[in-house]
């Protein structure tokens, strides 16, 4: 995951080029535990949209003064993530993600979306179908790459 890059200053987006949304989901609410960094960009809940694209996950918070105003997460950072549909409350997407090198912080995190205005379940089932597909993807170039210094 990658703090910070990923938001303009009127707080839209920044994808890469060539890179789409395929899905946005208003009004979610992101909070991380037992980070093993020690900093404040990930204390407290915060409120934004997220972005699902065919290789990550993007959070833009909602608050332009929140010290945190993007995260990115690559579907290849990601694991143990499950749908979550307590009886009270929210449904939610948990999971652990790992930094990015260069990412704007270190080590590891658990994380929890809350969706409160819904979502969860639809967000989830296309988030695993990109990142299956995503991992096949990263694999496939890997494997090239690895072919192609080889042969």
């Amino acid at each position: 995951m990658a703090l910070n890059r990923n938001h303009s200053q009127n707080g839209g987006v920044l994808i890469n080029n060539g890179e789409s949304v395929l899905r946005q989901c208003k009004n979610v609410e992101l909070s991380f535990s037992d980070f093993s960094c020690k900093t404040d960009l990930l204390k407290g809940t915060k409120k934004g949209t997220i972005y699902l694209t065919p290789y990550r996950l993007m959070f833009v918070s909602s608050n332009n003064k929140d010290c945190l105003g993007s995260a990115m997460f690559p579907y290849y950072l990601m694991k143990g993530c499950s749908i979550e549909q307590p009886v009270f409350g929210a449904n939610y997407i948990k999971g652990t993600v790992s930094a990015e090198p260069g990412g704007g912080w270190e080590g590891q995190a658990h994380f929890k979306m809350s969706f409160p205005s819904g979502g969860a379940i639809e967000v989830g089932q296309h988030l695993f179908k990109l990142a299956t597909n995503g991992l096949y993807t990263h694999f496939c170039y890997f494997f090239l790459v690895v072919l192609f210094h080889i042969g």
